[in-house]
Order: C-alpha cells, then structure tokens, then sequence
C-alpha cells in the first residue's frame, strides 16, 4: 500500500501525514512517499539567473526533505519513508509521481481549524482536487484520525462513465467495515426511491459486501444538506465526484465539492470520473 503526500514542510502537511500512516499502517508492505514540488516564480529575469535560481531551489527543496526525513523516520520507527523532490506545478509533480511510484492515494493537509478555510480556497489542495484523476483525500489540520466508521456518498444519480473510480472508496470502507450512506439532495419534493435509483445506475453490486444507508434530503442548497447529513451522523469521511464544468459556468458558481470542501471539517475524499 503506497500512500503519496505532497509536503510544503508546514503543520498542515504533517498532520496529513499522521493521518496517510494511521489510514493504512495495519498493511505490512505500508510505503509512504513525501513529495516536495517546487517552480519557478513569475517574473522576468536572464536566462542565466533563472538557472542559477532553479538550482538553489532544487538544493533547498532536497535539504528540507532530508530534515523532514530525519524527523519522520524518528517519529515513525520502522516505516518505509521515501521522498521526492520535483520541479514543476503541484498537480504535474503529483500526476507523475503517482504514474511512476503506482501510489494507492493521495492525502493532502488543509489549512484552516474547520476545514478549507477561505484563504484556502484556490489554492494548493482545491487545485489538485480540480485537476488530477488520482484519489485525493483532504484532511483538515485538526482532524485526530479516528476509524473510519461512516461514509457519507452524495450522489446526483448521475450514471458514472468509469463506476471503478469507486474501488478507492470500496478500500478504505472494508478497512474497518464501515457503513456507506448514499445520500440525494433533492431541490425540491420528490417521492423518489433512492435505493432503487441506485439500483439501475448499477451501484449496488459495487457495495455489495458494505453496510448501506439511503437517505433523500430536500435542500436549495446541496453542500449545506451534505455538511448537515455529515454532522447529524458523525461522520468520518465525505466523498465526492468532481464534475467537469465549463469556462463560463466556473466563472458563475462553485462546483459542489468546492463548496462541500469551503466548509467541510471531515476528510474529503475526492474521485474523479474518466
């Protein structure tokens, strides 16, 4: 089980990594990978500058791994830590990464004592999630990792193009037999039978050998009746399928994991159908 986790060295990036080891320590082939991405700042400069400065940075980038290193193997005796330093945009460095390592997840710390905070927000982690395929999970820095016993799945009955993006979910609910609540915000009345609709998509056979719960919730607002759902049942994880959106329609509105991510104080598990 190999578990990647983009480092910028600060609080939040260690908690995502308590949280990455707790997550999956129990595997005895347990590898987690520390990556550290690094770019060029935006502005004019000779070639030879820029060079001078892409090498000082390569150099800082490969000392502050090495310190993390040090400090991590002495806080985790015992677990395979390996590190990476890339050039490039975060969203490359972790696509190639996790292309060239074969990771199982991706976990990401979030600023911010309730989640991604407005300052946040297009940022780092919402960025990844928005542009990478690989499952990410968004930890909130003050989230004490706990077993994961309830997952909440919003769904907007919406036929998956891909239904194996799911098997990341599958994974982590069979860890500790967790129960998945597949829930539907409906905007206005609806008598409709979401098992059923779950039936025909066809979901069903993917969960087959989890716990679930249905549950129809009558909302204008998606994200608020998901973060109600999540609070009402303790939830310890919320999972969302990003959907792609047009240049103008983004300009207008935030996509609902956007949204459920603004205000989240659970873990986010983002998939992204391919």
């Amino acid at each position: 089980m190999k578990v990647l986790i983009p480092t910028d060295f600060s609080e939040s990036a260690r908690a995502a990594f308590d949280y990455g080891y707790q997550l999956v320590k129990d595997h005895s082939d347990l590898e987690l990978i520390l990556l550290n991405s690094y770019e060029m700042p935006k502005v004019g400069a000779s070639g030879g500058v820029m060079l001078n400065l892409e090498e000082a940075m390569s150099k800082e980038s490969l000392r502050d791994l090495s310190i993390e290193l040090r400090q991590l193997t002495e806080l985790y005796p015992g677990v395979k830590i390996t590190t990476v330093s890339r050039y490039g945009t975060l969203e490359n460095s972790i696509s190639r990464t996790w292309n060239e390592e074969k990771a199982d997840f991706i976990v990401m710390g979030t600023k911010g004592a309730s989640g991604l905070k407005k300052a946040l927000i297009g940022s780092n982690t919402q960025t990844v999630i928005e542009n990478v395929v690989q499952p990410v999970i968004a930890v909130p820095c003050d989230w004490k990792y706990r077993k994961i016993k309830n997952i909440v799945y919003a769904t907007d009955l919406t036929r998956l193009e891909n239904p194996e993006i799911l098997q990341p979910l599958i994974s982590l609910a069979k860890m500790d037999g967790a129960t998945i609540h597949i829930i539907y915000v409906a905007k206005e009345k609806t008598e409709i039978d979401l098992e059923k609709e779950v039936e025909s998509l066809p979901l069903n056979k993917f969960f087959a050998d989890l716990p679930r719960k249905f549950a129809v919730i009558e909302s204008k607002n998606v994200a608020e009746a998901i973060d109600t759902y999540v609070n009402e049942i303790d939830a310890d994880m919320v999972v969302t399928i990003p959907k792609v959106v047009s240049f103008w329609e983004s300009l207008f509105k935030r996509s609902v994991t956007e949204q459920v991510a603004f205000q989240s104080k659970v873990p986010l598990l983002s998939l992204r159908d391919k």
